[in-house]
């Protein structure tokens, strides 16, 4: 019994990231994600691709499709996050894309989606703990979204769950196709 409570123990420290918010993001969590540590994390990796979500353009009316296929411009984005530990594993990956059409100097057509993993054994995602974006036709369309995952494992008396990390993604989407994005966890 007490070799396996040594291998349980080994296994979380395995698993542990070098740090975690523990009451999701604050006002220097960008300063924290910059701080060195034990955790790599690709920050604020930026996937740019032509084609806008297919799904998303056919629950637009005729006459929204119109005014997207007239616009100046588009352009779709991807930023992910990736929690990893001490031996290089991924813990965790926050990805969330957008497509964003202008016109004049508005944004008219804008759509965006968040991708989760958490393939790592006690590693799970929680849920969205907030999200939020700008209103409709304005520049820049601003959209933000912070996730919640968690660290669990066995024990004698159910299950533990020592850490959470709070990822969260910012992208500033402007009429003209430029942007910028921040992120931390």
């Amino acid at each position: 019994m007490r070799f396996l409570s040594i291998v349980a123990v080994w296994l979380m420290v395995l698993a542990l990231p070098g740090r975690a918010v523990a009451d999701g993001p604050s006002a220097d969590a960008q300063a924290q994600y910059d701080a060195a540590s034990t955790v790599t994390a690709t920050r604020s990796t930026t996937e740019e691709s032509g084609a806008r979500n297919m799904a998303s353009w056919h629950s637009l009316s005729a006459t929204q499709q119109a005014e997207v296929l007239a616009a100046g411009g588009c352009r779709s984005i991807g930023s992910k996050l990736t929690g990893k530990n001490a031996l290089g594993n991924t813990l965790w990956t926050f990805k969330q894309t957008s497509d964003w059409c202008w016109k004049q100097g508005k944004v008219v057509y804008r759509y965006s989606d968040l991708h989760v993993t958490s393939p790592f054994p006690g590693w799970d995602y929680v849920g969205l703990v907030s999200g939020s974006s700008s209103s409709c036709c304005s520049s820049p369309w601003i959209r933000q979204r912070t996730g919640e995952f968690e660290h669990c494992f066995p024990s004698p008396w159910g299950s533990v769950c020592p850490e959470h990390v709070y990822p969260w993604i910012k992208q500033w989407m402007y009429a003209g196709g430029g942007y910028s994005v921040s992120g931390g966890y």
